[in-house]
């Protein structure tokens, strides 16, 4: 639950330096617009000159079919990004894979 609440937290943080920055620079020409089946919206992006910053790097893993889009600074699998232009900061939304950790005891396996 305290993962979550922290992801939260940062993907939050990063859709409001979106928003405050206004998108200050558009991406380079060129830029990869897809990893698999994911589609990547600037400010996030694909290779130098493609994303805002270091935060907004996806790192294209084409070792895995179909390729896999992952932050590279948080090493979260990006499952999609869904940027509206001027929408309001709840409607933007960066969904990641990131894993369940817990301190319950597993139940016991019982023989039959």
């Amino acid at each position: 639950m305290v993962i979550h609440i922290l992801v939260e937290m940062l993907l939050l943080g990063l859709l409001l330096i979106v928003q405050a920055s206004g998108q200050a620079r558009p991406p380079l020409s060129g830029c990869a617009k897809y990893c698999g089946d994911i589609v990547v919206l600037f400010p996030f992006g694909i290779g130098p000159g493609c994303f805002l910053d270091e935060w907004y790097e996806i790192d294209c893993r084409n070792g895995f079919t179909p390729p896999v889009p992952v932050l590279e600074k948080t090493n979260l699998e990006v499952l999609s990004i869904s940027l509206e232009e001027n929408a309001p900061s709840n409607s933007n939304v960066i969904e990641v894979k990131y894993p369940m950790i817990s301190n319950a005891p597993f139940p016991s396996p019982t023989v039959p």
